[in-house]
């Protein structure tokens, strides 16, 4: 099934989840600390540069650029993968359930206020891919 998501499909989904999450959250940051492994929702952005911040519209982005730059490798030949979610990094599993939830009309209000561990694992996991870059 992971193989199969379409990318514009993922990225709608991914981009209804994060607004919905600042929707909810009523805050214009989100502010990560990789150390202790917590994000927090926030209006001012006067933190440690320990901390990560991250604006909706900033995490969007940073999200389309991983799907949009997902390369894989095939017989020494590099493919660059334009459906489905490559499966090696620490943030995909948690798109793809995030996809596949939306995609089933899960409420995602629902969804939202009982997955904040899930977005947290989203962000955190999403800083460890940028960090590899």
């Amino acid at each position: 099934l992971y193989t199969s998501i379409p990318h514009d499909q993922l990225k709608t989904n991914l981009c209804n989840f994060i607004n919905r999450i600042f929707e909810i959250k009523d805050k214009e940051f989100m502010i990560c600390n990789l150390y202790n492994k917590c994000a927090y929702f926030s209006n001012s952005v006067n933190n440690p540069k320990s901390y990560v911040v991250f604006s909706k519209s900033s995490l969007i982005e940073c999200i389309y650029y991983l799907i949009d730059n997902a390369f894989v490798i095939y017989n020494n030949t590099v493919y660059r993968q334009v459906i489905g979610i490559p499966m090696g990094t620490k943030c995909w599993p948690a798109f793809s359930k995030i996809s596949i939830c939306t995609s089933m009309n899960t409420s995602i209000l629902d969804f939202c206020t009982t997955g904040v561990e899930l977005m947290n694992l989203l962000i955190f996991s999403l800083f460890l891919d940028f960090k590899m870059i």
